[in-house]
């Protein structure tokens, strides 16, 4: 008696699925690569990169002794309140220990694993807890390392030290949220809040989001604000005067300030309000519109009060709000222009509407008090800040053309009921 083995036929759409999505993330991983060798080989200033900033912002040696004193004492301010990156950070040092090349190389492999570790969550976040195409998430992870805060992230006044690891576990509380893990989430709120003290947005989001007990929420807000407080208590140092080194100084040059807050998101924040207004697709999510208008004005707040929005990786943190709905929005207009066939019309409107804008927003940088904000900056990131108004022109330009077609076939299928 013969038998016969049964076997399931192959899923080969399964597979051709996993298979893209393997070919996203190691597309993603080279552009990280890419990017974080434009900051080490294409640096124009050594603020960030000189051995005696680094120490100055995290760590102190003890006269040229090898060792390393991780509380924080005669550190500058606010970072000796930033515990956790630095303890991580001299872990890492100590472990690898890359000399002779010295802290630098290792502050830029440590931030390199950070970078990657952030895209991976956010396209976890995007396709597994938003439940967002693979499309919309890879375009998320793409505008965020792309950005002007991760482009220029090792170059002044930008300048990122504990920020890449605050932005992992923002993403990492925000995952806890959607997926109702209370634990995960008071897990990341405090170890977010021990590297970053702006992270208690989390706390807020959480506030506005959950519908646990007031017991849990009480709860959380004790853990979030003790792990606030209890470095500040234990190195001993609270003498700190936002109003004088941040408020005062982004008064003194708003026009200044307006230019990198806007290059923090360039062309998404014009489209993140369509996002937020005609996607309903994240409604009820921790990137709820209503919700993201204010945390986008606390951090905002924020900035300006405690911080100094020329330095964008504060402004930043808003990526989740700003750029992930933008991301869904563009890839579904994507799709209805594909579905239109009007690609060429909306190439043939905003590819000249961008060369044309950059090249009047250049001649305006060279002849203006344009030249003496950003004339100073390295020669790529005056480039990257003029592309990025000559993109919003075109965005605006490809908006309006878009609504008036829309109006006129609205008023032509008026015209043929009549």
């Amino acid at each position: 008696m013969s038998s016969t083995r049964l076997t399931e036929p192959l899923d080969t759409s399964r597979l051709r699925a996993t298979r893209r999505q393997w070919v996203i993330l190691v597309c993603i991983g080279l552009l990280i690569t890419l990017v974080f060798a434009v900051n080490v080989f294409a640096r124009s200033n050594t603020y960030v990169s000189s051995p005696e900033r680094l120490v100055s912002a995290l760590v102190r040696r003890v006269g040229q002794a090898p060792g390393w004193t991780v509380w924080g004492q005669g550190l500058e301010q606010p970072f000796p309140n930033r515990v956790l990156f630095r303890f991580l950070f001299v872990g890492f040092a100590r472990t690898f220990n890359l000399n002779p090349f010295g802290i630098w190389l290792e502050f830029i492999v440590f931030n390199y694993v950070l970078s990657l570790a952030q895209a991976f969550l956010l396209y976890h976040y995007c396709t597994r807890a938003l439940g967002t195409t693979r499309f919309a998430a890879a375009l998320s992870v793409v505008l965020v390392h792309l950005s002007f805060t991760h482009v220029f992230a090792f170059e002044y006044p930008v300048y990122v030290i504990e920020d890449l690891l605050a932005y992992v576990f923002l993403l990492g509380g925000l995952i806890a949220l959607s997926k109702r893990k209370p634990l995960w989430f008071q897990v990341c709120l405090v170890l977010g809040v021990l590297t970053r003290e702006t992270l208690l947005i989390l706390l807020f989001v959480y506030w506005l989001y959950s519908s646990d007990s007031l017991v849990r929420k009480a709860g959380a807000a004790v853990l979030g604000l003790a792990a606030f407080v209890a470095p500040r208590l234990l190195v001993g140092n609270m003498v700190y005067n936002p109003i004088e080194v941040s408020l005062a100084v982004n008064l003194q040059r708003p026009a200044e300030a307006l230019i990198f807050v806007f290059a923090a998101f360039g062309v998404l924040w014009l489209v993140a309000p369509f996002a937020w207004r005609e996607d309903g697709s994240l409604v009820g999510t921790p990137l709820d519109p209503l919700i993201a208008i204010w945390v986008v004005i606390l951090i905002l707040i924020a900035s300006l009060v405690g911080g100094r929005l020329r330095e964008t990786r504060l402004v930043f943190l808003a990526f989740p709000w700003i750029v992930v709905p933008s991301s869904a929005y563009l890839a579904a207009q994507w799709e209805g222009v594909k579905r239109a066939g009007a690609l060429p019309a909306v190439l043939r409107l905003a590819v000249p509407v961008f060369v044309g804008s950059g090249l009047v927003l250049g001649v305006l940088a060279l002849c203006s008090p344009l030249n003496r904000m950003i004339g100073s900056a390295p020669f790529l990131m005056r480039v990257y800040l003029l592309g990025l108004g000559a993109l919003s022109i075109a965005c605006l330009a490809w908006r309006w053309e878009a609504r008036h077609h829309a109006y006129q076939r609205r008023i032509g299928s008026l015209g043929e009921e009549r």
